[in-house]
C-alpha cells in the first residue's frame, strides 16, 4: 500500500506477490494484485487475474461481488453488466406495513440510505421512507469508557422520539457511523426491539467501514453491507425466525468474515414468514409499478445484489 501510494507500482506488485506466495488464500489481496495490474496499464492481465480469482472456491460472496464489479468494468466498461435484476413491475406492494430509516448523528457520506430503502422495499414488499436525520446528544447514548453507543439506550431515545401511538411507520431504524454494543456484548452490528406489531432498531456502519481500502470498491461495498444488514435487522423487527443457511441475509454472523459470506437473496424460510405476515397484516396490495421496478434494477446493478 505504501509503494502504491508513492506510485512505485512495480515494487508494490513484487511485495504483494511475495506475500501471496505465503498466503495465496487471501482473496482480498488477490484483488489488490489485480488492481495493481490495472493501474500499471495492463488491463488484459488484470482481467485474466480477476477471472481466475473469481473462479476459485475460496472467495466469499462479498469478494465475488467485488470481483464481478472489476471484471465488468474491464470487460465492458459498464458497472452492473453481469447483474440480472428482478423485474418487479407487477410485484405486490403492501400498504399497511412500512419502514422509516434515518441517519443518526454521523454517517459516512458515501452510504446511500435511499438505496438501502429500495433494497428493503424489494425484499419485504412494503414501503420504505428515508426520514430526516436525527441528532441525539452523545451524553444520552455514549458510554465514554468504551467509546461506543449503548444500543439499548439508543432504542430508548428512539422510542421516545417516535412513540408508537403517533409514528408514521410501524418500523423505525436509525443508522449511525459510531460503534455500538448491546447488553453482555463487545459490539453488535445492530440492536433492535419488537413489541405489539412494531419495531425499533439501530444499525452501526462502523465495522463495515473500518479497514476497507479504496481498491476493494469501498464506496459500493459500504452501502452493500449496510443493505444486507438492514435486511437482517428488519427481519428481526418483523419477528422472523433466523434461517439456518449462513448465506441468507438474516442469518446470524459471528463476525466480519461470517458477514461477508452473506448474500442479499432471501432464503425460502424467510420468504414464507414474510408472505404469512403480509397476507394477515399487509392490507390490500397494489403493485410496484414501472418507477419502483426501475429503481430496484438500478440499485441491484450498482451493488451487485441478488
Amino acid at each position: 500500500m505504501l509503494y502504491r501510494e508513492h506510485r512505485d507500482l512495480g515494487a508494490a506488485v513484487q511485495s504483494v506477490e511475495a506475500a501471496l506466495r505465503l498466503e495465496s488464500q487471501k482473496t482480498y489481496y488477490q484483488i489488490f494484485l489485480g488492481e495493481l495490474f490495472r493501474e500499471q496499464s495492463q488491463p488484459e492481465r488484470a482481467l485474466k487475474h480477476f477471472k481466475e480469482v473469481a473462479a476459485s472456491s475460496l472467495s466469499s460472496n462479498e469478494e465475488r461481488a467485488v470481483l464481478a464489479m472489476k471484471i465488468d468494468r474491464l470487460a465492458s466498461g459498464k458497472l452492473g453488466a453481469s447483474v440480472a435484476p428482478p423485474d418487479m413491475r407487477d410485484a405486490p406492494l403492501y400498504p399497511d406495513i412500512s419502514i422509516g430509516i434515518m441517519a443518526l448523528n454521523q454517517l459516512p457520506s458515501t452510504i446511500s440510505l435511499p438505496d438501502v430503502c429500495v433494497v428493503l422495499e424489494s425484499k419485504w414488499l412494503v414501503r420504505c421512507e428515508v426520514l430526516e436525520g436525527l441528532q441525539i446528544p452523545d451524553t444520552d447514548i455514549l458510554t465514554a469508557e468504551r467509546d461506543q453507543y449503548d444500543g439499548a439506550r439508543v432504542l430508548d431515545v428512539l422510542g421516545k422520539r417516535f412513540p408508537v401511538s403517533s409514528r408514521r411507520h410501524r418500523f423505525v431504524v436509525a443508522v449511525t457511523g459510531r460503534d455500538i454494543f448491546g447488553p453482555g456484548t463487545r459490539y453488535v452490528f445492530s440492536w433492535q426491539r419488537r413489541e405489539a406489531g412494531t419495531g425499533t432498531g439501530v444499525i452501526s456502519a462502523y465495522r463495515f467501514a473500518t479497514g476497507v481500502a479504496d481498491f476493494y470498491e469501498k464506496d459500493s461495498i459500504l452501502t452493500r453491507r449496510l443493505a444486507i444488514q438492514a435486511i437482517s435487522t428488519t427481519a428481526s423487527m418483523l419477528g422472523f425466525t433466523r434461517p439456518t443457511n449462513p448465506e441468507c441475509p438474516d442469518a446470524y454472523p459471528h463476525g466480519g468474515h461470517d458477514f461477508q459470506q452473506k448474500r442479499s437473496k432471501l432464503c425460502e424460510s424467510t420468504i414464507e414468514q414474510r408472505d404469512v405476515l403480509l397476507r394477515s397484516h399487509g392490507g390490500t396490495p397494489g403493485v410496484f409499478g414501472e418507477a419502483r421496478s426501475t429503481a430496484v434494477a438500478r440499485v441491484y446493478k450498482a451493488y451487485y445484489l441478488d
